[in-house]
């Protein structure tokens, strides 16, 4: 139910109360017994006030709920993208030298926490959304990203072996990084034919569940 047709309910009810009131005591009038009360109408007119209130809370939770459905599915795509952005901004000509080579180790607890902070933001979307499709389609793309991130954690590895290698041996291994690193942009273009037609299938899903819901 949409916040416009809870909020026609109410004004359907509180005049369907209205109503009745007005009938009420009219009949209690007609019979000429049991009139009306003071206590009669206060019991009445409260009655009355509580069902607008118990209406009206119900309103504001159905906007918050929804407020709250909307803003998971935002952070949801947001938090994926910022996952993988920050997957493909990676400087593999720093990451590749002996200088630069805890950098890469931080870098890479930054790509574990991007990918820690999307799979939060992916649950508390599920719970607050009932749509099969949205949470297949946000599965799927985790699948893809996924297998791209563990590349490039095993590429970041293997670049540390090198560079220890080198380090040890006092050897230059440069033949060795530059083909580690060229298979590397293979594999991301790949990633990203296979990432982009589905990224395009997540956005029309997004905004399919959006319109549908009036979010």
């Amino acid at each position: 139910m949409t916040v416009q047709e809870v909020q026609l309910s109410i004004e359907v009810l509180l005049l369907a109360g209205m109503l009745y009131m007005i009938f009420y005591k009219s009949y209690l009038k007609q019979k000429g017994k049991n009139l009306a009360t003071k206590q009669d109408v206060e019991e009445i007119t409260k009655l009355a006030e509580t069902i607008k209130s118990e209406l009206a809370f119900s309103t504001q939770s159905m906007i918050t709920l929804k407020k709250e459905e909307r803003e998971s599915i935002v952070q949801c795509y947001e938090k994926l993208n910022n996952w993988l952005l920050s997957m493909y901004e990676i400087e593999w000509n720093r990451y590749s030298k002996l200088e630069g080579r805890e950098d890469g180790e931080e870098y890479k607890k930054v790509l574990r926490k991007n990918m820690s902070d999307f799979v939060a933001s992916q649950s508390r979307m599920e719970v607050f959304t009932e749509n099969d499709k949205l949470h297949e389609g946000f599965k799927n793309q985790f699948k893809i990203a996924n297998r791209y991130y563990n590349h490039i954690v095993e590429t970041f590895d293997r670049v540390r072996i090198y560079l220890r290698e080198e380090e040890l041996r006092g050897r230059k291994i440069r033949n060795d990084l530059t083909e580690l690193t060229a298979k590397h942009y293979v594999i991301k273009k790949e990633h990203l034919d296979e990432f982009a037609p589905e990224e395009k299938h997540l956005q029309a899903t997004i905004r399919e569940h959006l319109r549908s819901t009036n979010l």
